[in-house]
């Protein structure tokens, strides 16, 4: 992948994102598989802020700089969906309320302003 994965990335490819597990409220199990570019069946992900807009990899909603989102974990050899996200409120079993008690070391001002997953 050159640059940043782009609502026209999801939608031209046949991208299948599957969450295979939930180790815990900052980490997550992911199967990656883009046709012809890489397969990962059995990825970490793990929470961070956006360091750049782009799109949900779950919803295709826009993500903006900063935003609390799921990223590839790193990795001796960076992934080739390195630039992946899924938006923190687009992920099954994440917070669905404006606060989320298990999640007090996160800064909830900014997990309010995380849109809504267009698909749950």
């Amino acid at each position: 992948m050159n640059g940043l994965l782009t609502r026209d990335d999801l939608r031209r490819n046949v991208i299948t994102v599957e969450i295979l597990e939930r180790p815990s409220d900052t980490t997550a199990i992911v199967r990656w598989s883009n046709p012809g570019v890489c397969h990962y069946g059995y990825q970490t992900w793990r929470v961070g802020r956006a360091a750049v807009g782009g799109s949900c990899a779950l919803s295709q909603a826009e993500i903006f700089k900063g935003d609390w989102v799921y990223r590839p974990a790193r990795a001796e050899m960076r992934p080739q969906n390195f630039d992946a996200m899924i938006l923190v409120n687009a992920m099954p079993g994440g917070p669905e309320g404006e606060m989320c008690p298990s999640l007090t070391t996160w800064d909830h001002e900014c997990l309010r302003s995380v849109p809504r997953a267009i698909n749950k």
